[in-house]
């Protein structure tokens, strides 16, 4: 029996690897957008509360910025515009940065938005995403405008302007290395662009392209779509998006994942670039917390630069705190409590253990949100107290 059953199995050959590896990122691309359109009409509290999330985080970037500026920090050097605290984001959804995205523009919008230098300009919160991906234009009618993201060089040029500056920056990094439903590699010039929301909306039902079947273009075609996107939209493939470089059309099969399997082309040269400034907030990173990853053992790559920090920073500690859903412990739980509990039998706990040292790790069993939510809305104490090792 098991011999017939061995041998009546068929294998896919490497001619046949690729259209199966497409086959899986249609199907993944299809799941996710079904689950955030059932996500904008059944979970908007949750929304809400990682908006909240994100508006805290904004607000702790101006207030720290209004601490540098008062200590006399240079506007120009990375300790004032690069924050401290950077977003990895192992998923593929964009969910996270759209709630940055409306933070920061609601903050940087505000009439109460801080001011520093001399002459006082206001201080501006945007994201860096260790590359520079253009996205198409949210609310403008005109297609052929792009959205540029923030990085470091722009901040610096910005900062350093000593009269005529209309704003000051600081960015927080936010990078996914594995790349995002979001973005497309164009097949003709090789470049990525990202398509978000069509409107500045928290639920906005649009925020991931469509895949590619009529009966998921719920929303209809923007105004703002035209010339040979259009006529392709007209066709039935809603899925079309023109690269935001060369204006080639693109479609679901040129969305940027990166599949966790041991089938891997070399990856393209935004997600090395981005892989490689990960390893660098890695080396500079003194706290770093898990939520919902599980630092698995057969993730070799992460354990070992995880490790490799660990052992650069020598006799300075390296600390690690784990979010996670555990009913049995849904509190927060220092070294010498996870020793005396079964918590250190915990595989995640056991694995940041292993890295970081026992002494170095921290648990908290409640999971996300409410890691960061006092009462179900979200709390700046609650916050610190995640972000901040004390």
């Amino acid at each position: 029996m098991r011999r017939r059953a061995i041998g009546s199995c068929k294998f896919l050959d490497s001619r046949r690897l690729g259209g199966a590896k497409n086959a899986l990122l249609l199907l993944l691309l299809t799941m996710f957008y079904v689950d955030y359109q059932v996500c904008i009409e059944t979970k908007k509290k949750t929304l809400e509360q990682y908006k909240g999330f994100a508006m805290l985080l904004g607000r702790r970037m101006q207030r720290k910025g209004l601490e540098l500026a008062r200590d006399s920090v240079k506007f120009d050097t990375r300790k004032f515009y690069q924050g401290d605290v950077a977003f990895v984001s192992m998923n593929y959804d964009p969910i996270l940065l759209w709630m940055q995205f409306l933070a920061h523009r609601e903050l940087n919008k505000s009439p109460a938005v801080p001011h520093v230098g001399t002459p006082s300009v206001p201080l501006h919160v945007f994201n860096d995403f260790g590359h520079l991906i253009p996205s198409r234009s949210i609310e403008k009618r005109d297609a052929d405008y792009s959205w540029y993201p923030m990085n470091e060089a722009v901040a610096q040029r910005l900062n350093e302007l000593k009269s005529g500056g209309e704003e000051k920056v600081r960015l927080t990094k936010i990078l996914f290395p594995h790349g995002s439903l979001c973005w497309r590699g164009c097949p003709n010039c090789g470049k990525l662009s990202a398509y978000h929301a069509d409107q500045w909306d928290l639920f906005a039902p649009d925020l991931f392209p469509p895949p590619p079947l009529r009966v998921f273009d719920r929303n209809g075609c923007p105004e703002r779509i035209k010339d040979l996107e259009k006529d392709e939209r007209r066709k039935g493939r809603v899925d079309a998006r023109a690269c935001l470089h060369c204006g080639q059309l693109t479609f679901a099969n040129h969305t940027q994942a990166i599949m966790q399997s041991s089938f891997k082309a070399r990856p393209p040269s935004f997600i090395e670039e981005i892989q490689r400034d990960l390893r660098a907030v890695t080396m500079r990173a003194k706290h770093v917390i898990f939520m919902g990853y599980s630092l698995p053992r057969d993730d070799v790559t992460y354990r070992a630069f995880f490790a490799a920090r660990r052992q650069r920073a020598g006799a300075a500690k390296v600390r690690c705190t784990i979010v996670n859903k555990n009913n049995e412990y849904p509190d927060w739980y220092w070294p010498d409590e996870i020793k005396a509990s079964r918590l250190a039998e915990d595989p995640v706990v056991n694995a940041a253990q292993d890295v970081f040292g026992i002494e170095n790790v921290r648990f908290f069993g409640g999971g996300v949100p409410d890691v960061f939510l006092d009462r179900g809305i979200a709390s700046e104490e609650k916050l610190e107290r995640l972000l901040e090792w004390q």
